[in-house]
C-alpha cells in the first residue's frame, strides 16, 4: 500500500493548513511510533492520554500541542486507532503499513518493473537468518535509493533491518494436514509443512502436551527447519514464534473438521497451501462426491489447480472444474440450463479482450453459433445478431492474493478506474494509497462492501465494490476488475499489462458476409492483408450509381472519376459494435438514426482515415471547432468539398442517433437531462435543430468511411 512520504506530508501541509515544521514533526513522530510497534512485533500499542504525552516528551522534549486523536485522524491510512475494550480511557494503536519483498528481484532475471513498490533485498537478511552474509547475491543493502524511497513512504527509513522485517508481508507455514490425520504424513522430514499439532498451533488443543498424540514443540528439528525456510527467527522463545504464527493464521480455521477422542484432526483442507510444491491431497470423505451430485461439480466456477498440474486424485469426483483447455480460465455459455464451453480459439480471444479494462464487450465467431456473437462483460450476456441472448460466465482458478510469483496457474486480478478526462483506465496504486491487491482482498471478504482511500494529492475517495464506482463525494468514475493475461510459458499471470498485449486476429474463415459485414464486400479473410482493402467500384454498377446520386443532390452535373470501397474489418467491427449498443438504448419500435454524410479533408490525411478512421485532432483541423471538438460531417457534398485541398472526399456512414445543438466549448454531447450532468448523453450535436446540415460526433466508432470519392 502506498503511504505518505515525508515529501508528501510536506506538500499536504499547505493544503490542510498547517506548517511544514508541523509536517516534519508528524513525520518524526510517525517514525518513532513505528519503532515502538516494531518492539511489539507489529501487533499493537495500548495508549492513553498520559502515556501519549510521555511518549511525545521522549521524542521531542516538550508537551504535545494537540490531542492524541488529532494526530491519528490525520493519518487514517497509516494507523488505526480504536477504543481498548480491556483498559478504560485507552485506545489501541495498530499499523496499517505493510511492505513486500520483490519476488522478481530474487529471480534469475531480476526485477525490471518501472515503479516497483517492493523491497529489493534478501528476505532472510531481514529475519537475520541469511547464511551467506555479505556474499548473498540478492543483496543486504537497504540504503540503496530504491529501498530508501520505499521505506521513506512508509515511515520505516529510521528502523533497523530486524525492525523493518516486522512489517514485511510474507507467507507463513501451516500445520501439515496429513500429519494431523490418522494415516500420518508419509514424507517425514521432507514435508514442507509443520509437523506439529494443528490445535496446539491455534492455541486450542484440549488434550495438552502430555496426552496429545501430536507434537507440541515448535522447535523440534522438522518444524524448526521449516520456520527457517520461511525466514522466521528461531533465536527467540517458542512463545514469541507461536504468537507470530497465530497472528498470521486465519481464525476461522480453528475448527475446520471434527476432532476424535484420540486427539487427531480428521479434517482435510480443500485449499491446502502448495506454494512450495506439495501434491494434491488423497481423496477423503469430505470431498468425495456421489454420482447424484456430479452435476454440482460442473456448476463449480473454480478451476482445480491440481488438475492443471496433473496431480488431482479426485478425477470426476473433484469439487472443482476440470476444463479440457488445461488453462486457468474457461469461458462458457448456457443453453437449455446447461453450461457449454466456448471453442479453444474463441475462448482465448475472449480472454485477451477481457483482460483489457477498456473493453466493455467482445465480438467473436464461434462454431457453436451461426453468427457473430457479442459478449457484454458487465451483464455477462451473449447476444447474437438475431438478438437471441444467453448467459455467459468465466471459470477461473482461485485468486493469487499476491502469491503469483510462487504459485502456478493462479489468477491475478487487477483493479482499474476510468479517468474522467479521457478514455484511459488507470490501475489502482499509481495515484492513490491503495493497490489492486488491497482491493482484491477487500472484495474477497465482502463483494458488496466499500473501501476508503486517499489520492496522492490528499483527496478522500470511496471505492464501492458493489456498484463498481470510485467517488469523492462530488463525482464518480467506473471501476473494473480484470485478470492479468495468463502466460502459458511460465504458467503464471504475465507481468505485461493490458496495454502491452495485442489480441490475435479472429479466425473468420467461412463466415458469411452480411451477418456482420456489408454484402457488397468481397473479403475472404485468408491472410492478414484481407482485413484491410481499398476496392475500386465498377462504373455503371448499381453501387457506383447510388454514390453518384448522393453526390449529385448538391453538386448536379459533377462527374465522378472513381469510387473506391473501403473494406477495413477492424474499423467496421468497432462501428458495428457501437451500433448494437446504441440500438439497445432505443425504445421499443424505434429505429436508430443512421445517415450517409460527406467529409472533406486534406490529401495528407486520406490514407490515415482509410486505415484508422476519423480522429478530430486531424480531420477536424480544417473545419475548426464551431460546434464542438469532434469530427464533422455534412449532409451535402458541396459543403464538404470546401474543406478539401484535393478533389477527393469521403462518403461516411454515421451513427447520428439523438442529437442536440452544438457549441464551440463542447468536448462531448450534452446530457439529455440537465439535472443529471453525469447521466445519459445525446449521441451527437448539430448546427441547427430544425434541418441540420452539419453533424458532429465525439466517438470514433460512430463513423465508418464507406467510400473514397474522386471527382
Amino acid at each position: 500500500m502506498v503511504l505518505y512520504s515525508s515529501v508528501a506530508a510536506l506538500s499536504m501541509a499547505s493544503q490542510v493548513g498547517y506548517s511544514s515544521s508541523a509536517a516534519d514533526r508528524d513525520v518524526k513522530l510517525g517514525r518513532a511510533l513505528f519503532k515502538e510497534l516494531a518492539g511489539s512485533r507489529g501487533r499493537f500499542l495500548s495508549v492513553n492520554e498520559q502515556s501519549w504525552k510521555n511518549f511525545y516528551m521522549r521524542v521531542f522534549g516538550s508537551h504535545p500541542s494537540g490531542r492524541m486523536r488529532d494526530y491519528f485522524q490525520r493519518f487514517p491510512h497509516v494507523f488505526s486507532c480504536e477504543p481498548d475494550d480491556n483498559v478504560p480511557n485507552s485506545v489501541v494503536i495498530r499499523s496499517k503499513v505493510s511492505i513486500e519483498l520483490c519476488s522478481e528481484h530474487c529471480s534469475k532475471d531480476g526485477c525490471h518493473r518501472l515503479g516497483c513498490e517492493a523491497l529489493h533485498c534478501c528476505k532472510f537478511f531481514l529475519s537475520g537468518t541469511c547464511k551467506f552474509g555479505q556474499k548473498c547475491s540478492y543483496g543486504h543493502d537497504l540504503m540503496q535509493p530504491h529501498n530508501q524511497r520505499i521505506l521513506a513512504r512508509r515511515y520505516l527509513d529510521g528502523l533497523s533491518p530486524a525492525e523493518i522485517g516486522v512489517f514485511v508481508k510474507r507467507s507463513f507455514p501451516r500445520a501439515c494436514k496429513f500429519y494431523n490425520n490418522e494415516g500420518g504424513c508419509t514424507k517425514g522430514d521432507k514435508c514442507l509443512h509443520l509437523h506439529v499439532c494443528q490445535h496446539y498451533l491455534l492455541d486450542d488443543c484440549t488434550f495438552g502436551r502430555k496426552r496429545c498424540k501430536r507434537s507440541h514443540d515448535i522447535y523440534d528439528s522438522q518444524p524448526k527447519k521449516i520456520l527457517t525456510k520461511y525466514g522466521i527467527r528461531t533465536d527467540c522463545s517458542p512463545k514469541e514464534v507461536l504468537e507470530e504464527l497465530r497472528a498470521a493464521l486465519p481464525r476461522d480455521s480453528k475448527r475446520d473438521g471434527s476432532r476424535t477422542d484420540s486427539g487427531t484432526d480428521t479434517s482435510v483442507d480443500d485449499d491446502e497451501d502448495d506454494e512450495l510444491g506439495a501434491v494434491g491431497p488423497a481423496p477423503s470423505p469430505s470431498r468425495h462426491r456421489t454420482s447424484s451430485s456430479s452435476s454440482a461439480a460442473r456448476e463449480s466456477a473454480e478451476i482445480c489447480t491440481y488438475f492443471l498440474r496433473k496431480k488431482c486424485n479426485y478425477d470426476k469426483n473433484c469439487a472443482n472444474a476440470h476444463p479440457k483447455c488445461l488453462l486457468p480460465y474457461q469461458w462458457q455459455f448456457k443453453v437449455d440450463g446447461e453450461w457449454k464451453d466456448f471453442a479453444k480459439d474463441p475462448n482465448n480471444e475472449i480472454e485477451v479482450v477481457f483482460c483489457d479494462p477498456k473493453n466493455p464487450n467482445c465480438f467473436i465467431a464461434d462454431p457453436n453459433f451461426d453468427r457473430i456473437v457479442a459478449i457484454d462483460f458487465d451483464t455477462m450476456k451473449c447476444t447474437q445478431t438475431n438478438h437471441d441472448t444467453c448467459a455467459v460466465r468465466r471459470l477461473s482458478t482461485r485468486a493469487s492474493k499476491g502469491q503469483s510469483s510462487k504459485h502456478l496457474f493462479l489468477t491475478e486480478w487487477c483493479w482499474y478506474w476510468k479517468d474522467s478526462r479521457g478514455d484511459r483506465w488507470i490501475e489502482f496504486g499509481r495515484d492513490e494509497d491503495i493497490t489492486s491487491e488491497d482491493l482484491e482482498e477487500a472484495y474477497t471478504l465482502n463483494p458488496k462492501g466499500h473501501v476508503t482511500f486517499m489520492s496522492n494529492k490528499g483527496s478522500d475517495f470511496v471505492a464501492d465494490l458493489e456498484t463498481m464506482k470510485r467517488t469523492n463525494g462530488f463525482s464518480g468514475t467506473d471501476i473494473r476488475r480484470r485478470p492479468l493475461l495468463f502466460d502459458p510459458e511460465t504458467q503464471k499471470p504475465g507481468r505485461k499489462r493490458h496495454c502491452e498485449l495485442s489480441p490475435s486476429k479472429p479466425d473468420l474463415s467461412g463466415l458469411k458476409l452480411g451477418t456482420i459485414y456489408p454484402e457488397t464486400w468481397n473479403l475472404e479473410f485468408k491472410s492478414d492483408n484481407d482485413f484491410f482493402q481499398i476496392v475500386p467500384v465498377k462504373p455503371g454498377s448499381s453501387e457506383f450509381s447510388d454514390v453518384e446520386k448522393l453526390v449529385a443532390v448538391s453538386m448536379p452535373g459533377i462527374s465522378l472519376r472513381s469510387v473506391r470501397r473501403i473494406q477495413n474489418a477492424e474499423l467496421w467491427d468497432g462501428f458495428y459494435r457501437k451500433k448494437i449498443w446504441m440500438e439497445k438504448k432505443l425504445k421499443a419500435g424505434s429505429q436508430l438514426n443512421v445517415r450517409q454524410l460527406f467529409h472533406g479533408t486534406k490529401d495528407l490525411y486520406v490514407d490515415a482515415i482509410c486505415q484508422q478512421g476519423f480522429d478530430w485532432r486531424m480531420c477536424g483541423s480544417s473545419r475548426g471547432t464551431a460546434y464542438g471538438k469532434g469530427s464533422y460531417f455534412a449532409r451535402d457534398a458541396s459543403y464538404s468539398q470546401k474543406y478539401a485541398d484535393c478533389r477527393k472526399m469521403f462518403l461516411v456512414r454515421v451513427l447520428v442517433g439523438e442529437y442536440a445543438l452544438g457549441s464551440s466549448n463542447m468536448v462531448r454531447p450534452p446530457p439529455k437531462d440537465t439535472q443529471k450532468p453525469y447521466g445519459e448523453l445525446y449521441d451527437s450535436v448539430v448546427n441547427v435543430l430544425g434541418d441540420p446540415i452539419i453533424f458532429v460526433i465525439f466517438t470514433q466508432e460512430q463513423a465508418y468511411p464507406e467510400y473514397l470519392i474522386e471527382y
